[in-house]
């Protein structure tokens, strides 16, 4: 029941998601008539917006939670997924996320060409 459960609310959120007047486009649409996005700033700000706070995120609650600042303030009994051994693949998962809704967003391609490198190094 609780595989069904997720998939029933994943195909909820993609649907939801890809609409004609659904989020997505509500993004990617900015205007006067959009009531969230009325102009692309607002829109771009939403977006990094994403991106640190998914940053912060991993450094605070994933890290930090169990990280000490010297090695004998570790907790690692503290880390998310400790005892099935995927703290680090979970970590891995939030941050290849993070990098293809980067990619995804093409957000490096509105650098200029002396700042590309910012892009690539991310």
């Amino acid at each position: 029941p609780v595989a069904g459960n997720i998939e029933t609310m994943a195909g909820d959120v993609a649907d939801a998601w890809s609409k004609p007047d659904g989020f997505a486009s509500l993004w990617a649409n900015p205007g006067p008539q959009n009531a969230l996005y009325r102009d692309g700033n607002e829109a771009v700000t939403e977006l990094v917006g994403v991106f640190i706070n998914e940053m912060e995120m991993a450094r605070d609650v994933r890290l930090k939670g169990f990280l000490g600042a010297k090695p004998d303030g570790d907790k690692p009994r503290q880390a998310i997924y400790w005892r099935s051994q995927n703290t680090t693949n979970s970590l891995a998962g939030n941050l290849s996320g993070i990098d293809a809704l980067f990619v995804a967003s093409k957000l490096g391609d509105a650098l200029p060409a002396d700042a590309q490198w910012m892009a690539e190094s991310i």
